[in-house]
Formats: structure tokens, C-alpha cells, sequence
């Protein structure tokens, strides 16, 4: 039995091994044939040999190096400009009535009514109206009037020459024909100006005003020693 077995393997191994054979050598055969003679390939022609470029005879201009700018950039300078310290308008008001309160004390005790001190503030005035160029100042004075009455006549009044060579304003004497100056009555004031330029304050009777400038110090201080007076009476009592 085992002889067989064994015989039947060996012929099945010989069998196998010859079919194996006989389909190798087919297969192989048909891949040689199936597979297309390769055109012999013709040589790439060789390129032509190209000349070496000859080198430029343009020299390059040299370049100078840039200068520095010699020009300085402007300096800003920056300004500080101080604001004016803020002053009280009530402050301004007290100094200036209390300095009007000391100019009016002096005008009463110089002038005894207000006829004498407008005369005398009239001829400042005409003495201070003469001046020494052909130009008339830019705007005519407040007290030089428009026109005035001469020899009961209305002229005008100009700036002009006086016979002496000096300028200033006045009119033409229909009489004589002759330019002369204002009379110091020619001039026009009024109380407030008067005031200011230190010659009283007057009313209309010619009486002076006499302002008192109170002391609020005083007022305070009387005050106080009041209250302490009572608080010291009352402590005593007790």
C-alpha cells in the first residue's frame, strides 16, 4: 500500500513538471515574437560652434561720489509769550475812584469854584494845541469844536500856519483876513473831562462834589471790636 501511494506521487510529480515545462517555453516563445523590431536610431547632428563674444570697448564714465549738502536746515526757534496776569475789574475801579478822590481834595483847595478851574484847564488846553508840522494830527482833539462866532459871524475852523510860523487849529478874522489861533473860551470841556485832568468835580451851581471813599478796613475792624466789647460784657455778667 505504501509502495502505491509512493508510486503515485512520482508520477503525478513527473507530470506536473513536464506540463510546467511545456508552458514556459510557449509563453516564453510568444513574448519574443509579440515585442517590435526598434528603427536603428540616426545621430543628432552636432552643433555649429558659436564665437566667443568680443568684450565691450565703451568704457563706463566714473561716478563721483555725492557731497555732502552744505545748506543747514533753518533753526525753529519756538516763543513763549506770558500771558498778562487776570486782574479785577473791580480792583481797577476802586484804585482809580480812590486816586479821582485824592485829585478832587487838591482842585478844591486850589480852585474855590468851577468857573476859575475850567479857565484854567481852557488855557493848558490852548497851550498844548500848538504844533510844529504842515500835517494835522490824524484825529482832531474832542475839545477843538467844529466852528465858532466871530465878530458875529460863523467860520470854520482849520488847521492852518499862525503868523509866528507855528501850526495848529483856528479860523480866519473875517476882518482881517488873517488866520489865527483859538482863544483859550473857543475851547469845549466838559465835567468828566475836567475830573480826569485833576481839576474837581463840580455841580451845576459851580459847587464842589465831594465823594467820600469809604474804608471797608476800618468798617471791619470796628466790627470786631464791637462784637468783642458785647461778648466781654456778657462773660462779666455771668
Amino acid at each position: 500500500m505504501r509502495k502505491l501511494i509512493v508510486v503515485l506521487l512520482s508520477l503525478s510529480l513527473l507530470v506536473s513538471s513536464d506540463l510546467f515545462a511545456r508552458t514556459s517555453s510557449r509563453s516564453g516563445g510568444s513574448s519574443f515574437r509579440s515585442s517590435p523590431r526598434s528603427a536603428p536610431s540616426k545621430p543628432s547632428p552636432k552643433p555649429a560652434p558659436t564665437k566667443p563674444s568680443q568684450p565691450s570697448t565703451i568704457k563706463p564714465t566714473p561716478t563721483k561720489p555725492s557731497q555732502p549738502s552744505t545748506i543747514k536746515p533753518a533753526q525753529t526757534t519756538t516763543t513763549t509769550t506770558q500771558k498778562p496776569k487776570a486782574v479785577s475789574t473791580n480792583a481797577i475801579d476802586k484804585k482809580q475812584q480812590k486816586m479821582l478822590v485824592s485829585k478832587d481834595a487838591e482842585a478844591f483847595k486850589k480852585y474855590p469854584t468851577k468857573a476859575a478851574a475850567e479857565n484854567d484847564y481852557k488855557q493848558s488846553l490852548a497851550k498844548q494845541s500848538t504844533y510844529t508840522s504842515s500835517i494835522p494830527p490824524t484825529q482832531k482833539p474832542s475839545y477843538i469844536p467844529e466852528n465858532i462866532t466871530s465878530n458875529g459871524r460863523p467860520v470854520n475852523v482849520t488847521y492852518n500856519v499862525y503868523p509866528d510860523g507855528r501850526y495848529g487849529y483856528g479860523y480866519v478874522d473875517p476882518t482881517t483876513m488873517l488866520f489865527v489861533a483859538l482863544a483859550s473860551d473857543h475851547y469845549r470841556v466838559d465835567s468828566y473831562e475836567m475830573r480826569n485832568a485833576g481839576y474837581g468835580q463840580w455841580d451845576n451851581t459851580g459847587k464842589p462834589i465831594v465823594v467820600h471813599h469809604r474804608s471797608y478796613g476800618l468798617i471791619i475792624f470796628f466790627t470786631i471790636l464791637g462784637i468783642i466789647v458785647i461778648v466781654f460784657v456778657i462773660v462779666k455778667m455771668i
